[in-house]
């Protein structure tokens, strides 16, 4: 059994209506467990900035699933609640990114774990915090929280549930 960690974001439509299904459709994922899931954050776009402000939600699994698997049943599971495809970085029903998977690194063409630019994302590190504050990043070395703490947080905030 992995302990992964997974992160979801929506900005277009209903945006928690998308995490809450994308959340429900992990339950029922073969060979994994939905452990938790952190508050929902809203975030300012990166990259393409002329878009709505997104949700994000970092949630934690236990999977016997190996790393490929685990980002092909996230890939199914974004077609399925409508994923369309989209200019990089632009708006999404629903996008589903493994951030970490234990201390595993995984370097691939089509995944990289843990996520390559985890540490410079508040959208990720925010609500990740919340579930394993204490973690430490497999490549830095360094604490969640610390990671988190040292974003700017202007463009993140915690939304009331």
């Amino acid at each position: 059994m992995a302990l992964a960690y997974l992160l979801l974001g929506s900005n277009v439509g209903n945006r928690r209506r998308y995490l809450r299904a994308a959340a429900g459709a992990v339950k029922g994922w073969a060979k994994t467990t939905m452990l938790e899931a952190s508050s929902v954050w809203e975030t300012r776009p990166e990259g393409f900035l002329r878009q709505r402000a997104f949700f994000n939600q970092a949630v934690a699994i236990e999977t016997r699933l190996e790393p490929a698997a685990l980002l092909i049943w996230a890939k199914k599971t974004e077609l399925e609640l409508g994923r369309r495809k989209r200019r990089r970085w632009g708006p999404r029903e629903i996008d589903m990114d493994i951030l970490l998977y234990g201390r595993r690194r995984v370097r691939r063409s089509w995944l990289v774990i843990p996520h390559p630019r985890l540490h410079r994302r508040a959208f990720a590190l925010k609500p990740l915090a919340e579930l394993c504050p204490r973690m430490t990043h497999p490549v830095l070395g360094e604490r969640i929280a610390v990671l988190a703490e040292r974003l700017p947080s202007d463009a993140v905030r915690r939304l009331d549930d």
